[in-house]
C-alpha cells in the first residue's frame, strides 16, 4: 500500500517538471535566423552612416543668402577741384581717382623725337589743371561725404574725364580698358606722353586751340 503511494507521488513530481519545462519553452521568444546563425551574420554587411558635408574654411554664407550688391552711387557735384597729378582729382585732404584709366607720375620723363627726355608727367598736370580750372564736375560717388581716396567716373558736361586724359595722351588706360583704341589714336598723332616737350618751340600738344562756339573743347 505504501509502495503505490510513494510511486503515485514520484509519477506525479515527474509529470510537474514537464509541464514547467514545456511553459517556459513556449514563452521564450523565437531568435532570428542570425543569432542561430553566428557565420550568416558576420556575413551580413552593416549600412554605413555618411557623413554631412561640412562647408569650406571660410565659407562663412548661409543657405540662402545672395552676394553682396555693389555699392550705389549718385552724381556729386566738385565744385572746383584741383589736381596733383593727370587722372586726380583733389578737394581738400580727399582724391578721386578717374576710373578706367593710370594716373601719370608727375616726376614721369618722357623722350622726344630727338632722343632728349622732357617732364612729360608735370606737362600733364599741367594741361589737366588747365582744363579743370573754373569748372566743376561730376562724380559717380557712394557718398558726398567719401573719405580718403575713391575711384569713380567723373565728367564735365558730356566730356568723360578719363577719356580726355587718354585721347590727349595725358594719361594710359588700364589693361583690357575700353580707351585701349583712344591710347592707340594719341599714340599714332604723337600727342601728350607720346610727343615732344611743348615747351621747346614744338607744336603744342597740350589740347587744340577751343572753339569760340564750343565750350566743351579742353583749354
Amino acid at each position: 500500500m505504501r509502495r503505490d503511494i510513494w510511486l503515485a507521488a514520484v509519477a506525479g513530481m515527474i509529470v510537474g517538471s514537464w509541464l514547467t519545462l514545456g511553459a517556459a519553452q513556449a514563452e521564450e521568444p523565437a531568435k532570428t535566423p542570425e543569432a542561430n546563425d553566428p557565420a550568416q551574420s558576420a556575413s551580413t554587411p552593416t549600412p554605413v552612416q555618411q557623413p554631412a558635408p561640412q562647408a569650406a574654411p571660410g565659407d562663412t554664407q548661409k543657405t540662402g543668402d545672395s552676394p553682396t550688391p555693389p555699392e550705389a552711387t549718385k552724381p556729386v557735384e566738385l565744385i572746383h577741384p584741383f589736381s596733383d597729378r593727370a587722372g586726380v582729382l583733389t578737394i581738400g585732404n580727399r582724391s578721386v581717382q578717374l576710373s578706367g584709366i593710370i594716373p601719370t607720375d608727375v616726376g614721369r620723363m618722357c623722350t622726344g623725337s630727338d632722343g632728349s627726355s622732357w617732364p612729360c608727367g608735370t606737362a600733364a598736370r599741367t594741361a589737366f589743371r588747365m582744363y579743370l580750372r573754373g569748372r566743376t564736375v561730376d562724380c559717380d560717388l557712394p557718398s558726398e561725404t567719401w573719405q580718403g581716396t575713391v575711384t569713380a567716373s567723373c565728367r564735365y558736361v558730356r566730356v568723360d574725364l578719363s577719356e580726355w586724359l587718354v585721347r590727349f595722351g595725358w594719361a594710359e588706360p588700364e589693361p583690357g580698358s575700353p580707351l585701349a583704341a583712344v591710347a592707340e589714336q594719341a599714340k599714332q598723332q604723337k600727342r601728350g606722353i607720346y610727343g615732344d616737350d611743348p615747351r621747346k618751340g614744338h607744336k603744342s600738344t597740350l589740347a587744340p586751340a577751343p572753339a569760340k562756339e564750343d565750350p566743351l573743347n579742353p583749354i
